[in-house]
């Protein structure tokens, strides 16, 4: 059985404020003179990866100052790309708290909560977001990750198609829509969505990886091999892709790759479960 890991990786979180409305909030707060620096050091950490020093510092700041919600919403962003989906969720809702119409903090919590299977809790979030900006396309995109996993799929079309209205650069909707119409036996529209998104972003490797899904599935195994392979070198530590390549490689009566495949997931499912 070919594994297929529901994709998440829709643009779920607008991660960092502009600089210069921090700023602002900041010069009306009282603060010592680091705090500024310390936004600056925290949002690099974080758009370079290293979320580890990102949440740090914003712990540092939220210390000095905790009465800014986008310094709130940003270490939940942390958190949550560490997998700290619980506490991530409590940031996001202090977020909330400190600032009601902080439309990103909204969707974000409803994503962290999406992730938890928290799903009533998720669309509440989502549309509370929908309910002070109703062309906020994030929005729309995580409601349909939700109504998707929920087996709403008409309804995850929607959601993503208005999505795609409002940002028609929106590669991780292409993806998502994709994604369902594959699972509703919709196959050429959801092939033309992975080759849009694609196009759209390039290094998109979940969109790799569920791509080969589909032609896996339709018996296309040379095509979803080298999606698979496509995807591992855009992020080799992907292990679903390593499984999925490994198992299209015994169809292809590659068993020497397929069992190397299969070794590779395994070392790198340890060390994700470890």
């Amino acid at each position: 059985m070919i594994f297929e890991p529901i994709n998440t990786k829709g643009k779920v979180l607008i991660i960092l404020f502009s600089i210069v409305g921090l700023i602002l909030i900041l010069s009306l707060t009282p603060k010592p003179e680091s705090v500024e620096a310390l936004f600056y050091e925290a949002t690099t950490a974080f758009e370079d990866g290293d979320y580890e020093k990102s949440l740090e510092l914003f712990d540092e700041i939220i210390e000095e100052n905790p009465t800014i919600s986008s310094v709130w919403q940003n270490r939940g962003s942390a958190k949550y790309k560490l997998g700290f989906f619980y506490g991530a969720i409590c940031d996001f809702e202090q977020a909330t708290k400190l600032n009601p119409t902080n439309v990103e903090a909204w969707n974000s919590c409803g994503m962290a909560c999406y992730k938890t299977r928290q799903h009533l809790d998720a669309l509440t979030n989502c549309k509370k977001a929908l309910r002070i900006n109703p062309e906020f396309a994030p929005a729309h995109n995580t409601l349909g990750l939700i109504k998707y996993r929920m087996g709403i799929y008409d309804d995850a079309v929607r959601h993503f198609d208005t999505a795609i209205i409002l940002n028609p650069e929106y590669a991780e909707a292409f993806q998502n829509r994709a994604m369902v119409k594959s699972n509703m036996g919709i196959v050429y529209t959801a092939l033309d969505d992975y080759r849009v998104s694609l196009t759209l972003k390039p290094e998109y490797s979940e969109a790799y990886n569920n791509r080969g899904l589909l032609y896996y599935k339709c018996r296309y195994y040379k095509f979803a091999c080298e999606d698979f392979t496509k995807a591992i070198e855009l992020n080799p530590k992907m292990a679903a892709a390593y499984y999925n390549r490994g198992i299209v490689k015994f169809k292809l009566d590659d068993r020497e790759g397929g069992r190397a495949d299969m070794k590779k997931f395994r070392d790198l499912d340890r060390v994700v479960n470890y």
